[in-house]
């Protein structure tokens, strides 16, 4: 039975040696762009390459930003992460964009109970259990953190001990909102660099 790589040799973090593209332009306007310009583009690309940003893809696209939660977290705002992780679509927090608002409407009694629960009028259990009733379903980040806060309650531990709810996200997605801080300030130091010039 032949293996592939990957089940002798899991993927890590970090073992990317990096990405090729090919990058194809197509429907050029003559009129916007002539040809001596393009290529005086291009020639510019090979000689002085571009800004490697990072994508929209590693920030997101909630309410809260995954970079936001992790200022949050390097600031031990523990209670704040989790409101933030937990309702990432409360249009009356933060950005009012279109997808947002649509994405709070078809979830409206779900973020409903769990801005409730972050309010401390209901408890991790009932969020849970009337979730389960009216069949609403939860995501897996969303199930881990009340279920976490639903051991505490059942053990009579101070349910305001929210590192401890934050660290039953596995540690792959806990690093996540880690990384995306590098890449955000990645960008912006890159940003700044083109501004002042610098090379």
């Amino acid at each position: 039975d032949k293996k592939d790589a990957g089940d002798i040799y899991p993927m890590k973090l970090g073992d990317l040696q990096g990405n090729r593209f090919s990058i194809v332009l197509r429907d050029l306007d003559p009129n916007e762009i002539g040809r001596d310009e393009l290529l005086e583009r291009v020639r510019s690309l090979e000689s002085q390459g571009f800004i490697n940003y990072f994508g929209l893809q590693r920030f997101g696209v909630g309410t809260h930003r995954t970079h936001e939660i992790g200022f949050e977290l390097f600031r031990s705002r523990y209670e704040q992460v989790i409101r933030m992780v937990l309702a990432p679509y409360d249009p009356n927090f933060g950005r009012k964009e279109d997808k947002v608002v649509e994405l709070y409407e078809e979830r409206k009694e779900h973020i409903r109970l769990i801005q409730e629960f972050m309010d401390r009028k209901i408890t991790a259990t009932k969020v849970l259990d009337t979730s389960r009733d009216r069949q609403i379903k939860l995501s897996y980040l969303e199930r881990q953190i009340l279920s976490a806060y639903k051991k505490l309650e059942v053990a009579n531990l101070p349910t305001s001990n929210h590192a401890s709810a934050f660290h039953c996200i596995p540690q792959n997605l806990r690093k996540m909102y880690l990384h995306a801080v590098q890449s955000y300030l990645w960008n912006r130091m890159a940003s700044c660099r083109m501004e002042t010039g610098r090379s």
